[in-house]
C-alpha cells in the first residue's frame, strides 16, 4: 500500500493525504492517460478544414434529375373542357360532373373563372 497526496478530496478523507485504494488508483491512471495527450494542432486544423469544405459543398452541389419531367402529361390529371364536363344547377348550387362522375360543388365566385365559365349549365 502506498501513501499519495490527492489533489481532490473524497467524503471519507479528512486530510490531504490518503491511503491509495483500488478506486483512487484507477482514477489516477485514467487521468494520466486522458490528460497526458498533447493536442495536435495539425489535426485540429485538418478537422476544421474538412468541416468547412463539407459545409460549403453541401450548399454548392445540388443533385438534379437527368431529364426534365414532361409538362404535357401528369398521371391522374384530367383536363376539364366542354367535351367531358358540364355543370348542373340545383337549388342555386352548381355541381360539377366530369365524364358523368360527380366531382363536387363549385362556389358561385368561381363560376365566372375558366374552365367553369365555358362549361354547359344544365338545369
Amino acid at each position: 500500500m502506498a501513501i499519495i497526496k490527492a489533489d481532490f478530496s473524497y467524503r471519507y478523507m479528512e486530510a490531504g493525504f490518503a491511503v491509495a485504494t483500488r478506486k483512487s488508483m484507477l482514477i489516477l491512471r485514467a487521468r494520466r492517460v486522458l490528460e497526458n495527450g498533447k493536442p495536435n494542432p495539425r489535426g485540429i486544423v485538418g478537422v476544421i478544414l474538412i468541416e468547412l469544405v463539407m459545409f460549403f459543398l453541401s450548399y454548392s452541389v445540388v443533385v438534379q434529375p437527368f431529364y426534365e419531367p414532361s409538362s404535357t402529361y401528369v398521371e391522374g390529371e384530367v383536363k376539364i373542357d366542354c367535351s367531358n364536363a358540364y355543370l348542373e344547377e340545383i337549388d342555386g348550387a352548381y355541381r360539377l360532373y366530369v365524364d358523368e362522375d360527380y366531382w363536387g360543388i363549385i362556389p358561385d365566385d368561381e363560376i365566372k373563372i375558366e374552365p367553369y365559365c365555358r362549361l354547359e349549365i344544365r338545369r
